[in-house]
C-alpha cells in the first residue's frame, strides 16, 4: 500500500511539472527577457521556497508575480505595498475578499524594504517554519512569499536574517532587444485569457506542493562527483570572498534538487549546480564571479 501510494505520488508530480513547463512557456512568449526570473519562480514554488525580485519600477517584477499566481486557481494570492508606516497588525486583517497574510498560500509583498525593519524581522518564523505568533502560534498554510523592491538592503539594515529567507534572488532589468522591446509596447496583453483558457489546475493544488521537496529527494540521488562538484563550488566562493552561510547551503543542495528535477534528470549531476546563480548571490557585486565559477559546471 506504501509503495502504490508513492508510486502515485510520483506520477502526480510528473503531470504537475509537465503543468508548469507549459506555464513557463506561456509566460516566457509574454514577457520579454525574463526566462531566467521566470523559471526561478517556478523553482521556489516547487522547493516551497520564497523569491525576491529587484529591480526598477517598471520592469514586471509585479506583473510577474500577478501572472504566474494567476494560473493557480486553487490558491489563494495575498499582495500588498509595503511603506515606511506599515505596521504588521496590519497584514493579518483580512481584507473586504476575505484574504490575509495567514490565510494565503501565495504572499506578495512589494516595496519591501520600505518597510519597518521590526515588521520584515516579525515574518522570520512565518516565512521559515510557517508559523505567525499573533501572539500565540498559529500554523499558515504559505507555499512562497515573493518580495520586490528596487533597492537591495546593506548590512548596516540588520536584514541579513530576514533577506536570508529569500533563497532565490532576481534582479530584472529594462528590455534590451530590440524586438522584444517594440513586442512589449505594442502587443496587447494576452494573458487574461490564457489564463482564463488554463484547465489543469487540478494538477495545481496547494495541497500536493508541501510534499514536493521530500519527493524529489527520494527520485534524485547526489552521486560523489556531485557531491565533490558542491564541495569545490563552495571552496571556490570562498576563494572570491562569496561567503554562503551553512543554513543556507541547506537550501543550496534543495534548490540543485529540485532544478534537476523540473530537467526531468534521475539524479543530480554537476551540470545542474551551473543554475543556482540566483541562489548563491547576496550582493549584485558577487554576480560576476559567482557566473564564472558557475561556468565549469555546464
Amino acid at each position: 500500500m506504501i509503495e502504490t501510494t508513492e508510486m502515485a505520488c510520483q506520477d502526480r508530480l510528473d503531470r504537475l511539472l509537465l503543468a508548469l513547463c507549459r506555464i513557463e512557456s506561456l509566460m516566457n512568449a509574454g514577457f520579454g527577457e525574463r526566462e531566467e526570473v521566470i523559471r526561478s519562480c517556478i523553482l521556489a514554488l516547487l522547493a516551497n521556497e520564497h523569491v525576491y525580485l529587484i529591480g526598477p519600477p517598471g520592469t514586471a517584477k509585479s506583473l510577474i508575480v500577478r501572472t504566474l499566481s494567476g494560473f493557480f486557481e486553487q490558491m489563494s494570492h495575498y499582495e500588498t505595498l509595503l511603506h515606511g508606516t506599515s505596521k504588521l497588525q496590519e497584514l493579518i486583517v483580512p481584507t473586504l475578499a476575505g484574504k490575509s497574510l495567514l490565510s494565503c498560500h501565495i504572499v506578495f509583498l512589494d516595496e519591501v524594504f520600505r518597510a519597518p525593519r521590526d515588521l520584515l524581522l516579525g515574518l522570520l518564523s512565518f516565512m521559515n517554519e510557517r508559523i505567525f505568533h499573533c501572539p500565540d502560534p498559529t500554523h499558515v498554510p504559505l507555499l512562497t512569499l515573493f518580495g520586490a523592491s528596487n533597492q537591495s538592503p546593506s548590512p548596516a539594515d540588520g536584514l541579513e536574517a530576514f533577506y536570508d529567507r529569500f533563497t532565490y534572488r532576481c534582479i530584472l532589468r529594462p528590455i534590451e532587444s530590440r524586438d522584444r522591446f517594440f513586442q512589449m509596447v505594442f502587443q496587447a496583453d494576452e494573458f487574461s485569457g490564457k489564463i482564463d483558457e488554463w484547465n489543469e489546475d487540478g494538477e495545481l493544488s496547494p495541497d500536493f506542493f508541501p510534499l514536493i521537496p521530500k519527493l524529489s529527494g527520494k527520485r534524485l540521488s547526489w552521486g560523489q562527483e556531485t557531491r565533490d562538484g558542491l564541495y569545490e563550488l563552495r571552496r571556490s566562493l570562498g576563494n572570491e570572498g562569496v561567503f554562503i552561510s551553512d543554513r543556507r547551503w541547506k537550501k543550496v543542495v534543495l534548490a540543485a534538487t529540485v532544478n534537476a528535477l523540473y530537467q526531468g534528470a534521475s539524479s543530480v549531476l554537476p551540470k545542474h549546480l551551473s543554475g543556482l546563480k540566483n541562489v548563491l548571490w547576496s550582493y549584485p557585486t558577487e554576480i560576476r564571479p559567482i557566473e564564472r565559477i558557475l561556468s565549469s559546471y555546464r
